[in-house]
């Protein structure tokens, strides 16, 4: 924390400060997202990428997935296309097993665990 009565490096601190623990969060995110993702072949846990760091006022993509199938993993437990919101065209669930079962979903619990860990901002 910076000492100063200059409130520009007051709130200049507070905005860096602030930035790091949100981009400590999209790491950890991201590192739990991936172990989370089930895998038959390793194709969906390889897509997640980590996007621009956070800057406050900014819009980015900051995590994101490419794999054609990744809403129906995060949508929990492998479903039928037909059981998700979206285009899926040629898209179905796999057969066979994969492992870790996503039945909560790949990002909910996730995001969930943060929210809980980081209840005191």
């Amino acid at each position: 924390m910076v000492r100063s009565s200059n409130w520009k490096t007051i709130f200049n601190d507070i905005e860096k400060t602030l930035e790091r623990a949100v981009n400590q969060d999209i790491e950890w995110i991201n590192k739990y997202v991936r172990k989370g993702t089930p895998y038959k072949t390793g194709n969906a846990m390889s897509k997640w990428r980590l996007g621009a760091k956070y800057k406050l006022g900014a819009t980015m993509e900051i995590i994101t997935n490419t794999a054609k199938y990744i809403a129906i993993l995060d949508y929990g437990s492998s479903p039928r296309p037909d059981q998700v919101d979206g285009n899926f065209d040629g898209v179905s669930a796999h057969n066979g097993p994969s492992g870790p079962k996503a039945t909560n979903g790949i990002v909910r619990p996730v995001m969930n665990r943060v929210l809980r860990n980081n209840r005191r901002i």
